[in-house]
């Protein structure tokens, strides 16, 4: 057995069987560091012709989940001899910097994810102190070359300027001083991924067709639950990895008084408490009417506290989605620039051109700050732009009494 699969970081691996000491065989992963599918399908070849480099047969030694064997940095040693190396406090950092809030539980994959990363291209046993300009350079370009793109090579960027920061406001207790006496000069990294693509109400009655036949075809499989999450995030806006965290418990009842009748208001929402949002603040969205017909049922079949059986991260959602556009293709429409975040996109669009004000788009998106809000939807905003003519026409007397003008081209 040699499967080829993904990590989630893109990386491809071979999901193999090898002996252990006992001569039992052992589920191992072996990475192909590449994301190249060409290349990785060639090394999978190698592998089964046993001329692969880390193939046992050619003297490979293959580590648990496909990582060479290395000490594990995280182990804290009492006497470091040659001083802190990077990859070391990289490592310290997933305590310290990432995921700082001790009294809460958060997935740290992706943060040790992006260590190993950053391990694996700066140069082995670099000390922390003499981490310069060139070796940021250096990684930046080893980024670029192995196929990562511009949002990923910024993220991995940030989390290595975010260590450094840090260390230039720890002391060493060895010497009295910082462990870095500044943080060098990184490169403007400018990622360029805004995407306007929506989703067209024809083209979501076709989604929403092309599941229901998956649902019949396919019962076994979470079609409905999929369904349900398409419902949920084309009308909440929530991120992917928000929306799987709902449940019976998000629903909250509350009452306000309205600002300009003085009316008592009551309504619906989705609760997401501190630490489970992107920017980790507390966040509620209104429940529309359609969601309010579906929420029993989504109570009734919730398993776990959750709606539904994907936890945050999963690929599951990803992979439902590419067999939904061939079933779309065959029926003449084509969502193949279509992904997850779309919904949450088109949720937003439709808010913006339907006449929600900027402040109450970015408090049911989550923005952290209003120039995100404004620099993607303000655009999309007319109403309030064309309510300026009216204004305009009463001063220059043209609202009521003057004369219809030819329109430009009659």
């Amino acid at each position: 057995m040699a499967e080829l699969k993904t990590k989630p970081n893109g990386i491809y691996y071979l999901d193999v069987r090898l002996p252990d000491e006992s001569g039992d065989l052992k589920r191992t992963r072996v990475s192909l560091d590449t994301r190249d599918r060409a290349e990785a399908e060639g090394q999978r070849r190698q592998w089964l012709a046993g001329t692969h480099p880390k193939h046992p047969a050619r003297g490979g030694v293959i580590a648990p989940k496909g990582r060479a064997e290395r000490d594990d940095p995280s182990i804290k040693r009492s006497v470091i001899p040659t001083g802190m190396t990077v990859e070391r406090w990289l490592w310290g950092c997933l305590d310290t910097v990432w995921n700082a809030s001790k009294d809460v539980v958060k997935d740290d994959k992706g943060h040790r994810s992006n260590v190993r990363v950053l391990c694996r291209n700066l140069p082995e046993g670099l000390l922390l102190a003499d981490v310069n300009a060139d070796h940021v350079s250096e990684l930046a370009d080893a980024l670029w070359k192995q196929g990562y793109k511009p949002g990923s090579v910024k993220k991995l960027m940030n989390a290595l300027s975010r260590a450094l920061n840090h260390a230039t406001r720890t002391i060493d207790r060895e010497t009295g001083r910082p462990y870095l006496a500044a943080r060098p000069l990184f490169p403007e990294i400018k990622v360029k991924n805004t995407k306007d693509r929506v989703i067209t109400m024809d083209e979501e009655q076709v989604i929403h067709d092309c599941i229901d036949q998956r649902i019949d075809d396919e019962p076994l499989q979470h079609w409905w639950e999929f369904k349900m999450l398409m419902l949920v995030l084309a009308d909440t806006g929530f991120r992917m990895g928000e929306a799987l965290q709902l449940g019976p418990g998000s629903i909250n009842r509350q009452r306000w008084q309205d600002a300009l009748t003085g009316q008592d208001q009551e309504g619906t929402f989705l609760m997401l408490g501190r630490y489970t949002t992107k920017n980790d603040k507390p966040r509620q969205v209104p429940v529309t009417e359609r969601l309010l017909r579906l929420i029993p049922t989504l109570n009734a079949r919730a398993k776990g506290g959750r709606w539904f059986p994907w936890q945050p991260g999963s690929n599951t959602p990803l992979r439902y989605l590419g067999f939904i556009k061939q079933d779309v293709k065959r029926r003449g429409y084509s969502i193949d620039d279509v992904t997850l975040h779309t919904w949450r996109h088109t949720c937003a669009t439709r808010l913006a051109q339907g006449g929600m004000d900027l402040i109450a788009l970015r408090d049911w998106l989550g923005h952290g700050d209003i120039k995100i809000t404004a620099g993607r939807y303000i655009h999309l905003m007319v109403g309030h732009i064309h309510r300026g003519t009216s204004i305009l026409d009463t001063f220059n007397g043209t609202r009521s009494s003057a004369p219809r003008l030819e329109a430009v081209g009659e």
